[in-house]
């Protein structure tokens, strides 16, 4: 395996190319992901008040939404129709309409109804402002109920588990930068393996592993194993803790689950190149694979909510048990019985290479079945 390992080491050193599929282009897209969330949490949402009643009351129930993080009041308007324009052409997130007469109900203790109306095609930050909004309008009428006298209902209070700040980073940001390694390893899966057929090279290559298409395959992916498990093993857990999160689970469990997902990401690399024999129609697949593969990776979307078909492809993607293995070791430190399944998806990836070695050794080892097709 040494011989094909110096080989390829050299190949990546003299190849631009790679350099920028396995490194600079997951790194740089890493940079940029972190740099988008930087926020971390959505704020100064706009929102339109229509105000109708234009009191004391009315202008300090809307500073008091407009002093709640996620929320901006944009304007304040008169007429209902100009609030719904500006929620129609998306210069708002949401629309607050408080009724005429709003004080006068408030002084005669009479509950007055403030309507909100969010945009919830825009589902984070529609639920976000309704959320924000709900809760001001809760505390402003309990202290004016508390100010005459009246009894306070029962308050019921909901506590998030595992990501008590809203933190989009914690939620969305990390598995993105999951599913950007992922991408970045099954194409450079293919490349390396590809353009040997492509390029005529693939005699050679075979010569210096001589003849054994496991330690040809071994001594090429090699180098590009080591460096995406580094990547996930020591830089994943860097990543999150310079965004102050905490480590919740077991380094060893995770850095098992992940190393697992690069040897299994880069076997459906083989597969693909196995399978089809073509450097372009195996990339083109593969974008077909692994580019959506984040939608049903149940981060976003819960894989149990989805047709029974959505749930079978989930289940059946690197993407999905390595994304649910940092959610359960890395966010929620779950118990280990959790754990074993994403595993054995995961051993059954690095299975498939092996129903196809006899013909993809016969594509090595043919000239014929080499070129720029």
């Amino acid at each position: 395996m040494l011989p094909v390992l110096q080989r390829e080491w050299q190949r990546f050193c003299t190849t631009p190319r790679l350099w920028w599929l396995a490194i600079l282009a997951p790194l740089g897209l890493l940079a940029v992901l972190s740099w988008t969330f930087t926020s971390r949490v959505p704020q100064g949402m706009p929102l339109v008040v229509v105000d109708y009643d234009q009191t004391v009351s009315s202008r300090a129930l809307i500073r008091s939404v407009n002093s709640t993080s996620s929320i901006q009041v944009l304007q304040v308007r008169n007429e209902e129709i100009e609030g719904v324009d500006a929620l129609k052409s998306s210069q708002a997130y949401a629309l607050m309409v408080i009724p005429r007469r709003y004080e006068q109900d408030l002084h005669r203790g009479v509950q007055p109804t403030v309507h909100v109306y969010y945009n919830e095609q825009m589902l984070t930050a529609g639920d976000l402002i309704m959320r924000d909004a709900l809760t001001t309008l809760a505390t402003v009428n309990a202290g004016i109920a508390i100010s005459q006298g009246l009894s306070v209902p029962m308050k019921i209070q909901s506590h998030n588990a595992f990501n008590p700040g809203m933190d989009y980073w914690r939620f969305l940001a990390a598995p993105l930068g999951l599913a950007i390694l992922n991408i970045s390893m099954v194409i450079v899966g293919i490349d390396v393996i590809g353009r040997e057929i492509r390029e005529g090279t693939a005699g050679q290559w075979m010569a210096v592993a001589r003849g054994r298409v496991g330690r040809a395959l071994l001594g090429k992916l090699f180098i590009y194993a080591v460096w995406y498990s580094l990547l996930g093993v020591i830089g994943v857990p860097l990543w999150i803790m310079a965004f102050d999160i905490q480590f919740a689970g077991s380094v060893l469990l995770w850095g098992s689950a992940w190393t697992l997902m690069v040897i299994a990401s880069l076997c459906l690399s083989v597969t693909l190149i196995s399978a089809f024999g073509n450097f372009r129609m195996a990339t083109s697949i593969a974008s077909l694979v692994v580019s959506p593969a984040f939608a049903f990776g149940g981060v976003t979307f819960p894989s149990l909510s989805m047709p029974l078909g959505g749930q079978v492809w989930s289940f059946f993607l690197p993407l999905t048990q390595g994304a649910q293995s940092y959610i359960q070791q890395v966010l929620m430190d779950s118990p280990v019985f959790i754990f074993w399944p994403h595993l054995w998806v995961l051993l059954f990836f690095m299975l498939l290479p092996f129903l196809l070695l006899n013909r993809l050794r016969h594509i090595l080892v043919t000239p014929s079945c080499w070129g720029e097709e």
